[in-house]
């Protein structure tokens, strides 16, 4: 997706995927700029709706990934704190951040 490879946003919060895009020239660092014609903003913003970026398998890979980083089971604030996947990923995933991790222990 352009603007997770642009950004380097790994939250795969939508609403932030399109918010970079709306505003983005001004964060890419260095001198460079990037215009897209309509077409293109429509494409990129049809393809962050449809986007399906809470899989399970990729959130016990991010929850593995900062738990380790950590050296403990993260808090929600954790993933905020360290650039991680939205938190809200897990709610919207299991019902709850507390059901996410029960699920994950019994698999």
């Amino acid at each position: 997706m352009v603007p997770i490879a642009l950004y380097g946003d790994t939250s795969f919060n939508q609403d932030t995927l399109r918010r970079l895009m709306v505003g983005g020239n001004r964060l890419i660092p260095g001198a460079s700029t990037i215009n897209f014609d309509e077409i293109s903003y429509k494409r990129i913003f049809d393809s962050i709706d449809k986007a399906k970026l809470g899989h399970k398998k990729d959130l016990r890979a991010d929850y593995a990934e900062l738990k380790n980083k950590l050296g403990y089971s993260p808090m929600m604030m954790d993933f905020i704190k360290f650039g991680s996947r939205d938190p809200m990923a897990y709610v919207d995933s299991s019902g709850s951040y507390f059901n996410f991790i029960r699920l994950k222990k019994m698999n």
